[in-house]
């Protein structure tokens, strides 16, 4: 990963956080697509062993002094973390970490908090859902909105390998007022920039 970059969402966006709290690690996950062990001794480590992976979790949240870190067979290996507990919006302050592809689905909204990192070989954190068996055939189609009014919201670092791909979506279906969309600019091979908007919905 020879890319990191800096990714500020803008003013509008500020309104949505929440005061800081005592976010822990991730909690619930439970393998229901693909292969993967997860092992929440201390730091929470993932290992995966199919191409594609699938994890439903109660909550996702990673606290300042916590991390995530995913290992998958390959660079163009992915994994879907699902939340489902409905508890609010993801809370990121700590790691990411992965050399494969991560797809973070929160209905309610992520927040990457100032200090977090997520270190990927690519990344997509989105309101939307997908289908199970869309995702484990490699189809893409997030085409289930999340929660009005929800948003994604990115204060970090965000790194991803130069081939890779990095994206906040939150749907304009699922928004009552505006929602953050990250843009790649950039072509294959080239150093990207990726630059943050608050889009009125």
């Amino acid at each position: 990963m020879r890319t990191v970059k800096k990714l500020l969402a803008s003013s509008l966006c500020l309104a949505l956080i929440v005061p800081p709290a005592a976010w822990a690690a991730p909690s619930g996950g439970k393998v229901v697509g693909g292969k993967a062990q997860i092992n929440q001794t201390g730091t929470t480590t993932i290992n995966q062993s199919s191409n594609r992976s699938i994890i439903n979790w109660n909550a996702f949240d990673i606290g300042q002094n916590e991390a995530v870190i995913h290992t998958m067979p390959s660079s163009d290996s992915a994994g879907l973390y699902r939340v489902i507990g409905g508890g609010g919006a993801s809370q990121i302050e700590g790691l990411l970490q992965s050399n494969g592809n991560i797809f973070l689905v929160n209905p309610a909204g992520i927040i990457i908090h100032d200090g977090a990192r997520v270190e990927t070989g690519g990344f997509l954190a989105t309101t939307a859902d997908i289908d199970n068996q869309d995702f484990m055939q490699g189809n893409y189609l997030f085409n289930k909105p999340g929660q009005a009014g929800a948003a994604i919201v990115n204060m970090g670092s965000i790194s991803v390998r130069d081939s890779g791909f990095a994206a906040l979506v939150a749907p304009p279906g699922s928004q009552r007022r505006h929602h953050c969309r990250q843009a790649r600019q950039g072509s294959p091979g080239i150093h990207r920039e990726f630059q943050a908007r608050c889009l009125w919905g």
